[in-house]
C-alpha cells in the first residue's frame, strides 16, 4: 500500500483533450460506429482526428481527417478502433512519438484493448481527469545485418549507428519458412555464443506482452507484461528436445538460417531473411497503453482465455 508521501510523489497522468482514431483498414462496416464514437468524444469536449488512410472507405467528414504526421504532432493519444491487430498497428505508427495508445474493441478477442464501444461514455471522464493508468510495454528491436558486418562481436554492435534499418515488434518477431514444404534450420546465438540449432517450421521471439498472442498458441509460457524477459518458442519442432525458453531481455540474440526464410513482425509485416543474413534482436524502447484503473490482468486472462478452466 502506498504511503501519503509516495502517492504525492507519483506523477498524475495528464488530461487528454485531443485524440486520433486509427481504424481497421478495409472495414466500411465500421463507418456508423466510427461516426458515433467521434460524436461521443465531441459531446464530451474531446477533439478527434481520423488518420487519412483509415478514413478513405468510411465516409468520414473531411474536417476530421489528418495525415499521420499531423496526428503525431497534434494528438495526445491514439485510439484504435478494431481488435488487437488494429491496436498493434496504432502502436507501430506511434513509435518515436511518445503518444500513448488505447483500443476500443470492435474485434473478436481484444486482449490488449481498453474498452468496448458501449463503455466509452463512462471512460471519457477518466481521460479528461487524468484518472486512467498507463501500462508500459517493452518492444523488441531487430536488424538484418550481413554475417561479416556482425563479426560475432555483439558487445561492439552499435544499434545507434544503424548499419541497417531497424524494425520493431510489440508481440513477436517470427522466423518462418519461405516455402510451405521442408524444414527450417535456425542457428541461434546469445551474446555472440552459439547455443542452439532449431529444426522447426518457425521460431517465435516474443515479448511478455506477446506471450499471450501467437506464443500461447504454440505452447509457449504465459508471462506477465511487467517481466523483463524474451521468450523463444519453437513452432512444430522436428525434435522432442526443442523446448520453449525464457531469457533475460538484457541479452542480445542473433539468428542465421540454413535456407532462405521470412520474418513476420506482429503478424503484419514481412521481411526477407536470406542465408547470407544475420538477424540481431534486442530489447528496445517502451510504449504506453492506456487502460482503465480497475483493469485486472488475471481477470482479463480468465475472460479472454478461460484461464484456469475451473468454473
Amino acid at each position: 500500500m502506498k504511503t501519503t508521501a509516495q502517492a504525492a510523489a507519483t506523477p498524475k497522468t495528464p488530461p487528454i483533450y485531443q485524440v486520433a482514431l486509427i481504424i481497421r483498414p478495409d472495414s466500411p462496416q465500421l463507418s456508423s460506429a466510427c461516426l458515433e464514437i467521434i460524436a461521443t468524444f465531441e459531446r464530451a469536449g474531446i477533439g478527434v482526428y481520423v488518420e487519412e488512410t483509415s478514413a478513405r472507405a468510411l465516409q468520414i467528414p473531411r474536417k476530421f481527417v489528418r495525415s499521420i504526421d499531423e496526428i503525431l504532432h497534434s494528438a495526445q493519444a491514439l485510439v484504435s478502433l478494431g481488435g488487437d491487430g488494429t491496436l498493434i498497428s496504432a502502436v507501430h505508427k506511434s513509435i518515436g512519438s511518445g503518444l500513448p495508445v488505447f483500443g476500443i474493441n470492435m474485434g473478436r478477442l481484444g486482449f490488449l484493448t481498453a474498452i468496448k464501444p458501449e463503455e466509452l461514455s463512462d471512460f471519457i471522464p477518466l481521460l479528461l481527469q487524468g484518472d486512467y493508468i498507463l501500462d508500459s510495454h517493452r518492444l523488441l528491436e531487430g536488424m538484418i545485418c550481413s554475417k561479416n558486418m556482425a563479426n560475432d562481436d555483439f558487445a561492439s554492435l552499435d544499434f545507434a549507428q544503424k548499419p541497417a534499418t531497424p524494425f520493431y515488434a510489440l508481440n513477436e518477431i517470427f522466423i518462418t519458412k519461405k516455402d510451405i514444404s521442408g524444414m527450417l534450420r535456425i542457428h541461434a546465438k546469445v551474446e555472440g555464443k552459439p547455443f542452439n540449432t532449431y529444426r522447426v517450421d518457425g521460431l517465435i521471439i516474443a515479448t511478455p506482452t506477446g506471450s499471450s498472442a501467437y506464443n500461447i498458441s504454440a505452447g509457449g509460457s504465459v508471462v506477465h507484461p511487467t517481466c523483463q524477459v524474451m521468450l523463444l518458442t519453437p513452432v512444430c519442432a522436428h525434435s522432442l528436445t526443442q523446448r520453449p525458453m525464457v531469457l533475460s531481455d538484457d541479452m542480445v540474440l542473433a539468428f542465421e538460417v540454413g535456407e532462405d526464410a521470412m520474418i513476420m513482425l506482429d503478424g503484419q509485416d514481412r521481411i526477407e531473411f536470406g542465408i547470407d543474413d544475420m538477424l540481431v534482436v534486442r530489447k528496445s524502447l517502451n510504449v504506453q497503453l492506456i487502460q482503465h484503473p480497475k483493469r485486472d490482468y488475471f481477470a482479463v486472462l480468465e475472460e479472454k482465455f478461460s484461464w484456469g478452466g475451473c468454473k
